[in-house]
């Protein structure tokens, strides 16, 4: 069923949930307004053929559709601009894109792009208003990019930038846990992971509100009563689909309320020795917890009850890693190293991240070492 018109920072999102009928009902809405369809995919979709439904029942509607597979890589400014020409060239006005953080962002950079043409858009608000529409079809419940104004691109440096911007949040959304039933039990998890971050980070956030907590809350009582089934059978369709839905709450939280260090600092272990997202962050967040001390005692005490336990959240997160046999990251980090990687954690932190509370350089120098070591404070 469509489940609602979720209003985002003034944009309406149409939102629709699994099924044949749902899906008719997407394309239908797409035929009464755009003509051609770019269906964005990655190698992985193409592979198992996931895009073939939706094209088939595009082209019921009246729809044209130009099927573009892109590298399942982190995107970059070259990737976009490709992406971009083709679109172009085939004259389309509407982007579908399935798969996961990286083809979605691909979609929003492309999207970026098509309406500045040469002028920037990396940054804050520099994307100008245009008509293209955006599908956002996630086959990963973790990143809830379909749910935020943001996209992480590679410049030609590789250094990553953000693009932020309304007008990059997708216009419709299409949930369909079929997509995720074929996802490594690894990689669930690390997603998984990742949406439980997003919903914690955003619910002690300094920049929340009530609304924020409101879908953080949403985010992780889906977490609780369905992570660990669906990391042990990604075919479970009712637990696959509350997973997506988790993420997506958890997007919708952390695009106002933002994040914290947990963030920050996995971003910046996970691009130095190539971590997967998720197992970074979770990581970080598990380290990060006890040092903001009295400072989230409310809303740490909130989310344990939320979560319906009698241990602490940090015990909680421990529990989760051992469930999901994740062993702790067992890196050496000199000292040289985890300072360049601390001036990298407080670029991105400060002043973007409404944190509980600010460490100086050397404070978060001292805790990716102890991080990478696997030393926390439970």
């Amino acid at each position: 069923m469509k489940v609602a018109s979720i209003f985002l920072l003034n944009k309406k999102q149409l939102v629709y949930k699994e099924g044949e009928k749902e899906l008719s009902h997407l394309c239908f809405d797409l035929s009464k307004r755009y003509k051609k369809v770019f269906l964005l995919i990655g190698p992985n979709i193409k592979k198992r053929g996931y895009e073939l439904k939706i094209k088939d029942t595009l082209e019921k509607f009246h729809l044209n559709v130009f099927v573009y597979v892109s590298s399942s890589s982190e995107p970059s400014v070259e990737m976009v601009k490709e992406g971009y020409l083709s679109f172009k060239e085939n004259d389309c006005d509407c982007i579908f894109a399935i798969g996961g953080g990286s083809i979605l962002d691909l979609a929003k950079a492309i999207k970026a792009i098509s309406a500045n043409k040469s002028k920037p858009f990396f940054g804050l608000l520099k994307v100008k208003r245009n008509k293209v529409a955006l599908v956002a079809s996630p086959t990963t419940a973790g990143t809830g990019s379909e749910a935020t104004l943001v996209s992480v691109i590679k410049d030609e440096d590789k250094v990553k930038k953000t693009i932020i911007s309304p007008r990059i949040l997708p216009d419709f959304i299409y949930f369909n846990p079929a997509f995720l039933s074929s996802l490594p039990k690894e990689v669930a998890s690390s997603a998984g992971l990742d949406a439980f971050t997003h919903a914690v980070e955003s619910f002690i956030s300094k920049g929340g509100s009530y609304s924020t907590r409101k879908n953080a809350k949403k985010s992780l009582l889906l977490f609780k009563d369905n992570f660990l089934g669906f990391i042990d059978d990604r075919s479970d369709y009712s637990s696959a689909m509350n997973m997506l839905l988790s993420s997506y709450y958890a997007g919708l939280s952390f695009t106002r309320a933002y994040v914290g260090y947990a963030h920050s600092i996995g971003h910046a272990l996970g691009g130095a020795y190539n971590i997967p997202h998720g197992l970074a962050v979770i990581h970080s967040l598990l380290y990060i917890l006890p040092k903001y001390g009295s400072t989230i005692k409310k809303r740490k005490k909130q989310i344990e009850e939320i979560l319906g336990i009698d241990i602490s959240l940090e015990a909680y997160i421990s529990s989760l890693l051992k469930k999901c046999e994740i062993s702790p990251l067992n890196l050496e980090i000199d000292e040289n190293k985890a300072m360049d990687l601390a001036l990298l954690a407080n670029k991105e932190t400060i002043p973007l991240y409404p944190v509980p509370k600010i460490f100086d350089i050397a404070s978060l120098a001292k805790f990716i070492k102890e991080i990478g070591e696997g030393r926390y404070e439970n």
